[in-house]
């Protein structure tokens, strides 16, 4: 983080010298403009540590979820498509919650069926697992990451 402040100075003195002499409608000028009028959201990865500037995370997550896709196509039935992208998506959830997901996903379907208010079914959220979280290193960020 504190290499990539510098870098991030030098790109937008960059994008401030070149956006007067290429063409605004070109591919260059929209790009230029773009990454110009997003800067100070460009820049929040600086001041949190909690956002990354990449996406890897992200892509990495819905991988399955998309090499899945391709299997619901023979799923037999739209239901039977729709059930499994939503059993993909808990897996990935707990997953990226740092939750050990045999456990949780016991304990929503041990569950759900008994809740009958908001309260119940916020209890049963991922972010609020009270004997689900198994440490993950990997989801522990630092200030150097």
């Amino acid at each position: 983080m504190r290499r990539s402040k510098p870098v991030m100075e030098k790109i937008k003195v960059l994008l401030d010298n070149i956006e007067d002499k290429v063409p605004p409608k070109s591919l260059l000028g929209n790009a230029v403009r773009y990454a110009l009028t997003r800067w100070s959201t460009l820049l929040v990865f600086l001041e949190n540590p909690a956002v990354k500037l990449d996406t890897n995370d992200v892509e990495n997550a819905i991988r399955p979820f998309v090499v899945g896709r391709k299997g619901w196509l023979f799923s037999g039935h739209p239901g039977g498509a729709k059930a499994s992208a939503i059993l993909y998506t808990m897996v990935e959830t707990a997953k990226a919650n740092g939750l050990n997901i045999y456990d949780w996903m016991i304990r929503v379907f041990d569950k759900l069926p008994l809740a009958s208010c908001e309260e119940d079914y916020l209890e049963l959220m991922p972010t609020n697992p009270p004997v689900c979280h198994e440490v993950n290193p990997s989801k522990i960020e630092t200030a150097d990451d």
